[in-house]
């Protein structure tokens, strides 16, 4: 589940076309302040769902945050909520998705 974070991570600063600058000193606290702070702007851009998601893969308790199957899912249910609000219908999720 550390790689759900990481991935949270990195969604983030995609859809915030940004890299995210968290200081190495930083305890998980004060990064999850850093992220959360972030989430306004992609909110903005990409809905609510997006912003739901991104906060479920930084969780902080490792036993609250979702697993990589679920992330598939909940991608599959944002990018089919941004087609219908024709936010990111020029992106496709593939539908065949290994994970070990």
């Amino acid at each position: 589940k550390a790689d759900v974070w990481s991935l949270g991570v990195v969604l983030l600063e995609l859809c915030r076309l940004q890299r995210l600058d968290i200081p190495e000193d930083y305890g998980i606290i004060d990064k999850k302040r850093l992220l959360d702070d972030a989430l306004g702007e992609v909110q903005e851009r990409y809905g609510k769902e997006m912003v739901n998601l991104i906060k479920k893969m930084t969780k902080v308790k490792l036993s609250e945050r979702i697993t990589m199957a679920e992330v598939k899912e909940e991608l599959e249910n944002v990018f089919e909520v941004g087609a219908q609000n024709h936010l990111v219908n020029h992106i496709s999720v593939p539908t065949r998705v290994i994970i070990t």
